[in-house]
């Protein structure tokens, strides 16, 4: 991935890996990880490789760009937090050149990242139209260009009947994702702490859907509140005294 360590700290949720069930099967990639017609299912499935003598670790790839490695055991989309060794890591950024060229490894990446895409936009037309400000017609057209992309021809686009709020949730997920989105279309859409769970939500397993509403806001912190008296801490929240 073009560094020289590994980040081991963050990994998809089954839910969001869930997201993508729906598109067909596609075979493996380059790294023989598991792949998706639907081309921004970009997980890490793979648990460990078997390992060849002669092949270069920092980049075991043949002339054709396939990982020489015979894959061992893959990954379970259920992640532990006690486990890593459980769940699906996101690839969907690396530290490689923008055509996947080798580069000079690194310890930390530098990688830019992107704040405003035209997809984004795309799809805040399309909420905007199904909460009544906009045309439906170009929503539909807008949601199914991107789609079209995702899949690289046209058998991943959806009718007008399926356009909703619950698929434009989905559909940022997908699109989104890794992009620090998540939390705030939760909120807006008013599932961040009610109606929906998801692993760990509310400190179990199997997630609770329904926590306090305090967690819509974070806390200011003790730094702020003692150095701006104007400061009033969040509701839910202990002050400072």
């Amino acid at each position: 991935f073009g560094c020289t360590g590994s980040w081991t700290c963050v990994k998809a949720k089954g839910e969001l890996v869930a997201k993508f069930d729906y598109a067909p099967d596609a075979g493996t990639d380059y790294l023989k990880s598991n792949t998706k017609a639907d081309s921004r299912y970009t997980f890490f499935d793979i648990l460990s490789y078997e390992q060849k003598d002669g092949v270069d670790a920092t980049w075991p790839f043949d002339e054709s760009g396939i990982i020489q490695y015979d894959v061992k055991e893959r990954r379970k989309p259920q992640s532990k937090l006690s486990d890593w060794d459980s769940g699906y890591l996101s690839r969907k950024f690396t530290n490689l050149g923008w055509n996947g060229a080798k580069v000079t490894l690194s310890e930390f990446p530098d990688t830019d990242f992107p704040m405003f895409r035209l997809a984004d936009i795309y799809l805040m037309y399309a909420e905007c139209a199904l909460r009544g400000s906009g045309d439906m017609s170009k929503a539909l057209g807008y949601v199914n260009e991107l789609r079209d992309r995702a899949f690289g021809n046209n058998t991943g686009r959806i009718s007008q009947s399926e356009l909703n709020l619950d698929f434009i949730l989905d559909e940022r997920s997908r699109e989104l994702y890794w992009e620090a989105h998540r939390r705030s279309d939760l909120i807006r859409f008013g599932c961040f702490t009610q109606k929906v769970a998801w692993t760990y939500k509310g400190g179990t397993l199997e997630g609770n859907p329904n926590v306090s509403s305090k967690y819509n806001l974070y806390p200011i912190s003790d730094k702020d509140l003692t150095s701006n008296p104007n400061l009033v801490q969040n509701p839910g929240y202990k002050s400072v005294k």
